[in-house]
């Protein structure tokens, strides 16, 4: 379903996958959201929705599994990717870790970029476990702002303009498959599989002139709107004046 305010949006209560493009694993949304089943072929499950939005908001549902330990991957939603090539795509990338902190595990969300290489921009760490169904926002200003919201809650705000292009939005769920270091093969070796994390509510929205919210900006905006207000109260003030004493000509 398409919300018409927004560039596009899916809640998957259609049960249809039409509009996205699976390039690893298997995803389905027969549950009305958008989730995957690993195999023993493929740990890792990659779906693709065309999305050109550079400076805008993509918000969205995610549910973070209590099962979830530190030997799964991370679930990662992917957003202004520049391709559908599994390696050698471009954009920036939210991971939400589980990780293992004084025998209690925690949810850790980071932002990172891959543009010419892999870049770390900036995390955020919880001190209790974060399980559920948790609403998500990302906002990009037209000067490479970027804010990420939890619940409504701001958790990072960083600047980056090494990603310029946009053509997709992802889900990469590669948390599908439990695995094991093999010591006799320095490879990774098949446990299980498992349910992958879920993605729902997804609603993406171009806005082209998304203000920043730092002082200087603010400070200039408000410093115009003061200067526009004085010339148009100065301009007033000089029509009354010559209003006046054109008036004042005429009686004599």
């Amino acid at each position: 379903m398409v919300d018409a305010n927004s560039a596009w949006s899916d809640d998957f209560e259609d049960r249809s996958l039409d509009s996205w493009i699976v390039t690893r694993g298997v995803f389905s949304a027969e549950k009305k959201t958008l989730w995957a089943y690993g195999t023993r072929e493929s740990a890792s499950n990659r779906v693709y929705h065309e999305c050109n939005i550079t400076a805008g908001r993509w918000s969205f549902d995610i549910l973070l599994n209590q099962s979830w330990h530190w030997r799964y991957h991370p679930p990662a939603v992917r957003f202004m990717v520049d391709s559908l090539d599994d390696v050698l795509w471009h954009g920036y990338v939210l991971d939400f870790y589980t990780l293992a902190r004084s025998g209690k595990d925690i949810l850790a969300v980071y932002l990172r970029v891959n543009a010419k290489s892999w870049n770390y921009l900036s995390h955020f760490d919880f001190d209790r476990p974060v399980y559920g169904w948790q609403s998500v926002g990302i906002e990009r200003t037209s000067t490479g702002r970027i804010t990420i919201y939890l619940n409504n809650s701001r958790i990072i705000e960083v600047t980056d303009n090494s990603i310029e292009e946009s053509n997709y939005f992802v889900f990469d769920s590669e948390d599908c498959v439990q695995t094991v270091f093999d010591p006799d093969t320095h490879t990774d070796k098949f446990v299980k599989a498992q349910v992958s994390p879920m993605l729902d509510n997804i609603v993406v929205s171009e806005i082209p002139e998304i203000i920043d919210t730092n002082y200087s900006t603010s400070f200039g905006i408000i410093s115009s709107i003061i200067y526009g207000i004085s010339i148009a109260i100065i301009v007033k003030m000089e029509f009354e004046k010559t209003k006046v004493k054109s008036s004042y000509e005429d009686e004599l």
